[in-house]
């Protein structure tokens, strides 16, 4: 369905119940997100490319806002519609995206995110504050761009929700 390998183990710390806390040490390789329609709806923008990295995580299942999770990820191939153009770009075009991101307290911390394609660079950091209804998570996420055919940097705050993203660019 989604293409690709998962790999890892899940322990239950009572596996009597299903309410118990889990833990999860998974693998990710090549998985085709642009097939992953709750990623797109919960995103309401399209976003394609091979998903490969590594996930733990400690918490309920149920409640997984409220658990605790490392993530390194890298998206190889890949594009992310825009609702907008932004300088008359209407999708994000790479290479490659590497992410390294950890959730604690409702709170997903991107410690680095680097972008790398043939029309643009760049790098951010920040958080998206999560909210049991995803769509509205708020953003607060800066960073810096580089148009490779403007040969031009610019700096990038993301603000907003994940449902209405809001960007400034300088």
């Amino acid at each position: 369905m989604y293409g690709g390998i998962v790999a890892g183990d899940v322990g239950f710390t009572d596996r009597f119940t299903a309410e118990s806390p889990i833990n999860l040490n998974a693998r990710l390789k090549t998985i085709d997100v642009g097939a992953c329609s709750y990623l797109t709806a919960t995103l309401n923008q399209g976003v394609t490319g091979r998903l490969t990295g590594t996930v733990t995580y400690h918490g309920l299942m149920g409640d997984m806002i409220n658990g605790a999770a490392d993530v390194n990820l890298s998206l190889l191939d890949g594009s992310m519609e825009l609702r907008r153009p932004v300088l008359g770009i209407n999708a994000l075009d790479f290479d490659t995206l590497v992410a390294s991101i950890v959730l604690r307290d409702r709170t997903l911390k991107i410690k680095k995110a680097v972008i790398e394609g043939k029309k643009l660079d760049g790098s951010f950091n920040g958080v998206v504050f999560l909210n049991h209804n995803l769509p509205l998570s708020r953003i607060a996420v800066k960073g810096r761009m580089r148009l490779l055919p403007l040969e031009k940097n610019f700096s990038v705050t993301l603000s907003g929700t994940l449902a209405r993203p809001r960007h400034r660019i300088r």
